[in-house]
């Protein structure tokens, strides 16, 4: 922990840790004010669990910056995310082809299913919508969106560094059907913003193979289930008329009417689902209702701290990247990567409480991390590259 607050780096993430303090302190002081007005049991209970797994949530952050130090570890760390994801993808894409969820009847020896979160029958414009391990066909979406940008920067780094790309190109090709399976159409779009940020520094032959692979593969997946192409028309074609767009104007208008009883810190942090509210489906509206005005400001300062350290890396690689050739290749790649997935889960949150869901829950903790990790290690290799162009010639 003291290395992520700069004690004993020349890499200091200090700002970084106020940020994460302020968000700290926001879910604390709206545990500490709803439990002094008074809650009720079944909603103490639940404030009380969601404080800690929230603060154990945080940890994660500074465990990464605990042992990830170099730009390989941050690259297995990468690898990691993606391959997990992967799995979870071809579950949804065996799920979509036969019917059967097989991950539900996934156990690990030793452990026994338990009130499953997953949902059942979830069909959409006609098509059962899959999930793979995740809770929610939302959720898988927001998964697959997150993690494609991070499997396309591992492929073009090791295309690049003339190492195995091949099995990389493949978890894009098996995320992105994975995406197409769960018919989120705000993951859709999601995805498209964050491959934008990503691809502004790409060069144009990059772009259009890129671009030209994404259309054939999106084509293959629509003319091989013709109801697939139907059900993404329909979604993009009336969405004037979807219920779900309906449900979540309903929660913002409850919003809008409520939140005045608890403007700054709100009516407790984990208590809103509890309470027989409406839906939100939108992180940014439930953590104005739990923790008020300074809990969604802190948030949204985390998330956008987060993507500026991101993108700052992936600039401080490149210029160390331009100044030696001796500096590891591919960072600001990755950085790149780290931020497109980063802007994804910013789009995604005004559709999917994502705190509710374990699994994208994890992910953006790790992202988070990933972040700051990449950003100290940007400096590092920027500082070895300046000094290696000031080292006078020996004669």
């Amino acid at each position: 922990m003291t290395r992520i607050v700069g004690q004993r780096s020349g890499a200091s993430t200090k700002f970084f840790s106020i940020v994460l303090a302020l968000f700290a302190l926001g879910s604390v002081m709206s545990y500490a004010t709803s439990m002094w007005g008074g809650l009720i049991p079944i909603a103490r209970i639940a404030s009380d669990e969601y404080l800690l797994a929230q603060m154990l949530a945080l940890l994660i952050f500074f465990f990464i910056g605990a042992v990830i130090r170099t730009q390989k570890s941050i690259e297995w760390a990468v690898k990691g995310l993606v391959i997990g994801g992967s799995i979870s993808a071809f579950f949804a894409v065996l799920e979509f082809a036969t019917g059967v969820d097989f991950a539900e009847k996934l156990t690990l020896p030793g452990l026994k299913a338990a009130s499953p979160d997953l949902v059942d029958d979830l069909v959409r414009e006609g098509v059962r919508r899959a999930q793979g391990s995740a809770g929610h066909p939302l959720e898988l979406g927001a998964v697959m969106t997150t993690l494609i940008p991070l499997a396309i920067g591992i492929t073009f780094v090791a295309f690049e560094s003339g190492r195995k790309w091949r099995l990389w190109a493949c978890t894009v090709a098996l995320l992105s059907a994975g995406a197409i399976v769960s018919v989120s159409r705000s993951s859709i779009i999601a995805l498209g913003v964050a491959l934008l940020i990503m691809a502004w520094r790409w060069p144009v032959k990059r772009v259009l193979i890129a671009t030209g692979t994404a259309v054939a593969l999106t084509a293959i997946a629509f003319i091989s289930n013709a109801k697939l192409l139907n059900a993404f028309a329909g979604i993009f074609g009336s969405s004037a008329n979807d219920p779900s767009i309906a449900s979540r104007a309903r929660g913002q208008q409850y919003v809008a009417e409520h939140y005045g009883n608890h403007p700054w810190f709100g009516q407790g942090i984990g208590t809103y689902p509890i309470l027989n509210q409406p839906y939100l489906d939108n992180e940014y509206l439930g953590r104005l209702m739990e923790t008020g005005i300074f809990g969604v400001a802190t948030l949204i300062l985390l998330l956008v701290t987060a993507l500026g350290y991101a993108l700052v890396a992936a600039r401080n690689h490149d210029i160390a990247e331009m100044e030696s050739t001796s500096v590891a290749r591919g960072g600001g790649e990755i950085a790149r990567a780290i931020a497109a997935s980063l802007t994804a889960i910013i789009i995604i949150n005004t559709i999917l409480d994502t705190s509710g869901f374990a699994q994208i829950t994890g992910i953006i903790w790790i992202l988070i991390g990933l972040s700051a990790a990449s950003w100290s290690v940007s400096k590092q290799s920027l500082r070895s590259a300046r000094d290696k162009g000031t080292e006078a010639p020996s004669h």
